[in-house]
């Protein structure tokens, strides 16, 4: 941190300087005045947490960059056309990633993950909500 702050410190005024952290992260940093803490103070900007719309879009952003135009004609055969975006999430999956990750994108990558792995190793068809409830975060 100290070398941060001296980074701060010597560079011309029109440097903009994005540091990315977690929340924890962010108070671990803080808990404890320093000099590079009043340097940042009141120039922090804490990202909102998602709530299910915004999950469902991560979802289908992810789901659209990995998925290949046989894997889309296989999930609207196996999952229907209505939510084919989400497959193999379903609306109720969304709802049980909201609640168990509050919002915490990071949460919410992860149960993903873990949980598309684990369907693949067991041959299910869809993440269920018992699943989601199950994932070690």
């Amino acid at each position: 941190l100290n070398e941060l702050r001296h980074f701060i410190d010597e560079n011309p005024n029109k440097l903009y300087l994005v540091v990315a952290g977690t929340p924890t992260a962010y108070a671990d940093m803080t808990e404890v005045p320093s000099a590079l803490t009043r340097r940042l103070a009141g120039q922090e900007f804490i990202l909102d947490k998602f709530d299910n719309k915004n999950i469902k879009e991560l979802i289908k952003l992810y789901i659209k960059n990995a998925r290949i135009t046989e894997s889309e004609k296989l999930s609207k055969i196996l999952h229907g056309s209505q939510n084919s975006d989400l497959y193999p999430f379903t609306d109720e999956t969304i709802d049980a990633l909201y609640v168990r990750t509050k919002g915490n994108v990071g949460y919410i990558l992860k149960i993903c993950k873990k949980s598309i792995i684990t369907i693949l190793e067991s041959k299910e068809k869809i993440v269920s909500k018992d699943l989601i409830e199950k994932i070690q975060i």
